[in-house]
Order: structure tokens, then sequence, then C-alpha cells
């Protein structure tokens, strides 16, 4: 195994403490709520790992064409409850769009892309999470 990128994130205090990474940046969190923040939250940065990565990745993919289509990934997170047991699960849902290209070549693309997305590689075995296209 060859390393290309190491970090250590650090949380103090939970969804309502602090993280931070080793390069110094902090946030301020905030636990999940409908009310209006501008301090993230977990399902956000969920959200912005998994639509960061399988956007890059889509564009890996697409590297050899001419030109390259202007890409567009959207990732809804839900926190829910259990109903069955105690607990809680992410339902992580990613919508891909390709500018000027069709719908077969578009799913077929992300459907590869969710293959190979490191942070796919991560979640894909859970069942609430889905990969589907949508116009750009």
């Amino acid at each position: 195994m060859s390393s290309i990128y190491k970090t250590v994130v650090t949380n103090l205090g939970g969804g309502d403490g602090t993280v931070s990474a080793d390069n110094g940046q902090t946030f301020d969190l905030t636990a999940p709520s409908n009310e209006p923040t501008l301090n993230p939250n977990p399902e956000q940065f969920m959200g912005y790992a998994w639509s960061t990565c399988l956007n890059a990745t889509l564009l890996s993919l697409m590297k050899n064409m001419n030109p390259i289509n202007e890409t567009r990934v959207r990732v809804s997170v839900e926190f829910v409850k259990e109903t069955a047991k105690p607990g809680y699960y992410f339902d992580m849902k990613a919508t891909v769009a390709i500018k000027d290209m069709d719908d077969a070549q578009v799913l077929k693309l992300a459907e590869n892309a969710h293959k190979f997305c490191p942070v796919s590689k991560l979640i894909s075995e859970n069942e609430h999470v889905s990969v589907d296209i949508e116009p750009f």
C-alpha cells in the first residue's frame, strides 16, 4: 500500500462541539436541527465528502472525453431513527447529472464512478445508500 495523503481529524464535544484537522482548520459544530445555522453538522460533512469524491471520480472516468461535459453530483443525507431496533442511520442518495449527455451514458458513468469512488466503497454495502441520475 502506498499512501497518497493522510490527515488526522479530532472531535471534542460531539455534535455540539468542535472538529479540527491536523492542518489547524477548526469548525464549530451544530447537532442536526431544522433551525438555520452557519455551523456544519456530521450529515453535511458526509454529503460534502461523498459528493466531492463521487464527482472527482466521475471526472476522472471522463478524462479522455473531448470536451469534458460539465458535471453535478447532489447528495441528500437524512439522519433517521431506527424503527425496529435502537439507534440511528444515514439514508444517503446521490444524484448525478452531466450536461449534454444522454441518460444511458450518464447512468453508466454514475454506476462506474460509484464503483471506484473511495467514499462509495466505504458506504456502498449499506442498504440506505443509492445513486441515481437527473437532467443537468
